[in-house]
């Protein structure tokens, strides 16, 4: 595998709240486990709280690498937390600027359960990667990797295969989004060497 195609980096995204399954926290944990165990680098929002809390002490607890992105106008909400030193330590005071460096950073993209942020970020992320066919099909489309706990992500699964059958979206495009079912699911994704837009293409073609 080349090494700059194989995955690093990785960006997670996940609920700043715990919610009401408990299959949601331990899959954050499992993540975490996961991320530090096989030595990638591991990049959050930034807030010890919720399903992200539970992900962020998982990497940490198990000697991993963290970085975190809190947006400046969070900061105060975040300082009031039981964060303890470990939070100043991983704190990057973020403007727009490095949350978007975050990204680029990345090798992969992590969705966990979570709500109106993380269903965003899904969105923008895999819009950006699929604009890499139109503008730099020589650039590495980076997997935005639904980890569908409890078939959380069954109905935005469903949408996108509906979307492929009805030709609004390319088979070439359709492997931007991947479905993880499990935590061994999303090693296998992450193992994975990347592919340039212009190979998806020509796989397809």
């Amino acid at each position: 595998m080349q090494a700059s195609r194989a995955i690093k980096n990785i960006a997670v995204f996940a609920a700043s709240r715990a919610g009401v399954n408990p299959a949601f926290n331990e899959a954050a944990s499992k993540l975490g486990q996961l991320v530090a165990q096989n030595g990638y680098k591991a990049h959050f929002g930034g807030i010890f709280d919720g399903l992200m809390n539970e992900f962020a002490r998982s990497v940490l607890n198990n000697g991993g690498s963290l970085t975190g992105y809190l947006p400046l106008n969070l900061q105060g909400y975040a300082k009031d937390q039981d964060v303890t030193g470990n939070y100043e330590r991983l704190l990057v005071e973020a403007t727009q600027d490095t949350r978007n460096a975050m990204k680029d950073k990345a090798g992969a993209f992590i969705a966990l359960p979570g709500g109106y942020g993380s269903l965003a970020e899904i969105y923008d992320l895999t819009e950006a990667q699929y604009l890499h066919f139109y503008d730099a099909p020589q650039q590495l489309v980076k997997p935005v990797i639904l980890y569908n706990v409890d078939g959380y992500y069954d109905g935005l699964s469903m949408q996108h295969q509906r979307a492929v059958h009805e030709g609004l979206i390319s088979p070439a495009h359709k492997d931007i989004i991947r479905v993880a079912n499990s935590i061994d699911d999303v090693q296998s994704i992450l193992e994975t060497p990347l592919k340039t837009a212009e190979e998806y293409t020509q796989e397809m073609a």
